[in-house]
């Protein structure tokens, strides 16, 4: 029999367009429908070559399909308990009819929750970072298993209202015992969805929990806080004359990017907020220019000495005390009401208003600048033309500026130095030594900082004390 050469070369030519045809992917799995008594089968498949248009050789209900992929759901299974996913085949044919196909492997079986797995119990707002804090708790009504975490257990919470603030991870960083909880810091306002994910097989023997929605919750923006703005101006970054401070603390790269007054050991009151800043703030220059970090304070009405909430701040040239990123005002998570207003310095002597002064969510000015604007105690701040400013000199941060004696603060001057040789100078340095904020320590000479402390316990008594009225 004659065999013509077309008639081999074409089923050949036909099966090698069709060779690179293939199902990468079939793969099916369950996810619990929160709220809604049921659980669904989602069915996935992906494949490559072939001819496009393609056919899909199966009727789907309102698939999410893309050009070489789809994704569809099947009928909801409605009972609680054990559930297995189903195995299937997956058939594709390109436009020049060739056919992929795969079989997907059967899935584990679940143990389904068809409940909420768990509850919000509170959501804290933080008017400082303008982000609250979410507990989720156990659903008490489920009779389910407690709230699952784990190794094996991850989690997806995601913003529906801003996909930025989406995050995941392993569920066992967010799980707090003593009672069992899940926690999510810093959440900015926007509605939330928790999924959960069990990739291994927590304490169900041969069964887990199926993975998918096990909550939502929505986080609002809390009332607004106490915001208040303070001037001051720093006498040892006073220049004779001038109209703002001096910054070489600033110009110098010497101001450090933490407070540091927690490492000086001052203890904050409350939610201090942020306690860093950045270096872009650091090289704003002008009458905005940061001199350096102060510690603002609100005092109780009725027992001034009482600190109800502090907080770190930067002071610039102008003597605006404002937030850490450099701009904003202070603000403070405590209610509305009558407050005494503080502030402190590293190395000068505190100031406090006279009178308790009522706050709100609408900035209060404080400038303790003017001589109209009464300061608590007696000589609370030093006179120059006209000008308060606080007294500069208190090396040790101890509450009062002193020349000799015990705990006095020019010795700690001579000791920088070297305690010897007192004409000796130290360069580029942040230190509370250096009174007059130029990032140098000298004892003697022009601009020393030994004289500073002289002149602001009187100048004459080297015996004389400055005690700080702050109480």
């Amino acid at each position: 029999m004659f065999v013509s050469a077309l008639s081999l070369v074409l089923p050949y030519e036909a099966f090698s367009q069709c060779e690179d045809f293939i199902v990468l992917d079939a793969s099916t799995w369950l996810e619990c429908v929160t709220g809604s008594g049921y659980v669904k089968q989602v069915y996935y498949a992906e494949w490559t070559g072939g001819t496009p248009p393609y056919h899909i050789g199966f009727e789907q209900s309102a698939p999410h399909v893309g050009p070489n992929w789809v994704m569809w759901e099947g009928s909801p299974e409605t009972s609680d308990g054990e559930q297995g996913t189903v195995s299937f085949t997956f058939d594709v044919y390109d436009s020049n009819g060739c056919l992929a196909t795969r079989s997907a492997l059967p899935g584990p079986l679940y143990w389904v929750d068809t409940q909420d797995q768990v509850v919000l119990q509170n959501s804290v707002w933080d008017p400082l970072s303008g982000t609250a804090t979410v507990t989720l708790v156990d659903n008490p009504t489920d009779a389910g298993t407690e709230l699952p975490y784990g190794p094996n257990v991850t989690y997806w919470l995601s913003c529906t209202s801003d996909p930025a603030n989406d995050r995941f991870g392993s569920a066992v960083y967010n799980y707090f015992p003593s009672p069992p909880r899940y926690m999510f810091p810093q959440l900015p306002p926007g509605n939330y969805e928790l999924w959960l994910s069990f990739d291994g097989l927590p304490d169900l023997g041969t069964l887990q929990q199926c993975s998918g929605l096990a909550a939502w919750f929505q986080v609002d923006q809390g009332a607004s806080a106490i915001a208040v703005s303070p001037r001051v101006f720093l006498g040892g970054a006073w220049p004779s004359g001038g109209t703002t401070m001096n910054d070489g603390l600033r110009s110098g790269g010497l101001i450090p990017l933490t407070a540091p007054y927690a490492a000086m050991g001052y203890s904050y009151t409350g939610s201090h907020g942020p306690a860093t800043t950045t270096a872009n703030v650091l090289v704003v220059t002008g009458p905005n220019a940061i001199v350096d970090w102060v510690v603002v304070e609100l005092r109780s009405a009725t027992t001034p000495a009482t600190v109800v909430a502090s907080r770190p701040a930067l002071v610039q040239r102008d003597g605006d005390v404002v937030a850490p990123d450099g701009v904003s005002t202070l603000t403070f998570n405590s209610p509305p009401g009558n407050y005494h207003v503080a502030v402190k310095h590293r190395n000068h002597l505190g100031v406090m208003t006279a009178a308790p002064r009522a706050l709100s969510g609408t900035p209060a000015s404080i400038d303790m600048t003017l001589a109209a604007t009464a300061a608590y105690g007696t000589n609370a701040r030093q006179n120059v033309s006209g000008t308060m400013v606080l007294w500069p000199g208190d090396v040790n941060f101890d509450g009062t500026a002193r020349y000799t004696g015990s705990g006095n603060d020019r010795d700690p001057v001579l000791q920088a130095i070297g305690g010897s040789t007192p004409t000796n100078v130290v360069t580029s340095t942040y230190s509370s030594r250096d009174i007059n904020l130029d990032g140098t320590i000298r004892y003697t000479g022009a601009n020393n900082d030994r004289d500073i402390i002289l002149q602001t316990i009187g100048g004459t008594v080297p015996t004389a004390v400055r005690v700080g009225q702050v109480p």
